[in-house]
């Protein structure tokens, strides 16, 4: 895997044999995911515009993982939903060409550096920074357990709630825009999915056949 991702158009051209072939939910998800993903890559290498570059990987993430809550009538809750959505990403990976594992594998220094991360840990913002410093520790020695044991989801679980937690301080104004505190985190989250979501399209693409991705949000309509 190299270390500079697939650009949409490669992505685009992989999936263009199976489009037709493919669930209309799946279909929309990829259309969806692709059209944000795209969006990301038009930014230079050098750009400074990290906020908008992770909120969009985010959203591109979320057009695959997202499903639908149809007896409340909204959107199932984000948590549950990716957790569900890894569990079948993984089990079409594992079946196949480990995708996942090699992901990880090139990328463990990123996602080492993003789970001790102590500015990404909850109890930063709950309980001090001295409670943060633990359980950065903590999160960085259990991702790098993972790893050395060969429980490559958990680990890509435990990198993911770190990149969460800094989505959520953009999408809910929990920070300035451009902010100087949170530049080196909101840069390691872009660039983590910025390598992570070629990887999902390319799992979706081999397993679209045996796969459901869930009931999709918001329908195309007209």
């Amino acid at each position: 895997m190299s270390q500079t991702p697939p650009t949409v158009r490669d992505l685009r051209r992989s999936w263009k044999p199976f489009k037709e072939a493919a669930p209309e939910e799946t279909a929309v998800r990829v259309h969806r995911m692709f059209s944000w993903l795209s969006r990301s890559q038009e930014l230079p290498i050098d750009s400074s515009e990290d906020d908008a570059k992770l909120v969009w990987l985010w959203a591109a993430w979320n057009a695959i993982y997202g499903s639908w809550d149809q007896a409340g009538g909204k959107p199932d809750e984000d948590l549950p939903s990716q957790e569900r959505c890894l569990k079948m990403l993984y089990e079409a990976d594992e079946q196949r060409h480990r995708h996942l594992e090699t992901f990880l594998i090139e990328h463990k220094k990123l996602a080492s550096a993003l789970c001790g991360d102590l500015w990404l840990s909850r109890q930063f913002w709950s309980e001090g920074k001295l409670a943060a410093q633990k359980n950065a520790e903590r999160a960085k020695k259990n991702f790098l357990e993972a790893m050395r044991e060969g429980r490559h989801r958990a680990a890509l679980d435990l990198t993911l709630s770190r990149v969460y937690l800094g989505r959520c301080q953009l999408v809910h104004g929990a920070a300035t825009c451009g902010s100087r505190l949170n530049r080196a985190q909101i840069r390691r989250c872009a660039t983590f999915m910025g390598h992570l979501l070629p990887v999902v399209s390319t799992i979706v693409t081999e397993s679209f056949h045996d796969k459901s991705w869930g009931v999709l949000c918001c329908p195309p309509q007209g």
